[in-house]
């Protein structure tokens, strides 16, 4: 649970995060709420990617309507989760965090998040007089894999290819696939292909 392991770092190569141990029965609702929690990847080189499952935050009574004083831990003025409850996610060590996207609130489930590097760090704050939060979100760590199949922009793509079949344009008169057209098949005397061709053509 996120508010149970507050100011801690967890690592591993996944894990169900909830908000609260309550979670799905019962909102949090412990207002002036600061906690945060820091994800480390399972092994060097790996990454964090976090995709929620259900998720709800937000205040029915905002905080007060005064401008508060902009930081970088703080979301806008004009920002929609500027005066309510909000979660945000961070990357880089618990040491120099660095806002990942904007921060999240509603009732909308947010699109996934992955980090750039093996840190993913998640804060919830709860403000105004009655928040509700309730949120379940499940922690990977990965590693990207780089193909071996070049493309053609002088990348990699993803996934084995196909050898293509050649077919001649059409109208074309290639040497080459008139003489591949012409050639007897496996096995057989070029000469008694001819006498059962002339054969047929006199029947």
């Amino acid at each position: 649970d996120l508010v149970a392991l507050c100011g801690q770092t967890w690592q591993g190569d996944g894990l169900l995060l909830r908000s609260h141990s309550a979670s799905r029965r019962f909102y949090f609702v412990a207002p002036d709420t600061d906690c945060g929690l820091w994800v480390q990847a399972a092994a060097p080189g790996d990454r964090i990617r976090f995709q929620f499952r259900f998720f709800l935050v937000y205040s029915l009574t905002p905080a007060s309507s005064a401008p508060p004083v902009p930081s970088a831990s703080s979301p806008a003025p004009a920002h929609p989760c500027s005066r309510g409850s909000f979660l945000q996610f961070y990357e880089g060590p618990p040491g120099a965090p660095r806002a990942l996207g904007a921060p999240v609130c509603g009732l909308t489930i947010p699109a996934p998040v992955a980090s750039s590097g093996p840190f993913l760090g998640l804060r919830l704050v709860t403000r105004g007089r009655q928040p509700r939060v309730d949120f379940v979100g499940e922690v990977t760590s990965f590693r990207l894999v780089p193909s071996l199949v070049p493309s053609q922009t002088g990348g990699t793509d993803v996934g084995t290819s196909k050898p293509s079949t050649l077919f001649p344009p059409l109208g074309s008169a290639d040497p080459l696939w008139i003489a591949a057209e012409r050639s007897p098949p496996a096995g057989r005397d070029p000469a008694q292909q001819n006498a059962t061709s002339e054969g047929s053509t006199e029947s």
